[in-house]
């Protein structure tokens, strides 16, 4: 193996993993906002059932 393909493995190892991308999962949360906001307004006009906004709260979970 030459050296700029030893170099290159090791460049892709200590990039590894979630550390640049914190911002991300609060962008993804904050996504959620209007789908808990509809689900919220659509259990208080009558539209759905309680249970509509437990699977925006789990949807919102799972994603954080």
């Amino acid at each position: 193996m030459n050296t700029f393909g030893t170099q290159k493995a090791d460049q892709g190892q200590q990039h590894s993993g979630h550390g640049g991308h914190g911002g991300h999962g609060w962008m993804m949360m904050i996504c959620c906002v209007p789908m808990l906001v509809i689900a919220i307004v659509l259990v208080a006009t009558g539209v759905a059932t309680s249970g509509f906004i437990f699977v925006a709260v789990m949807c919102t979970v799972m994603i954080s």
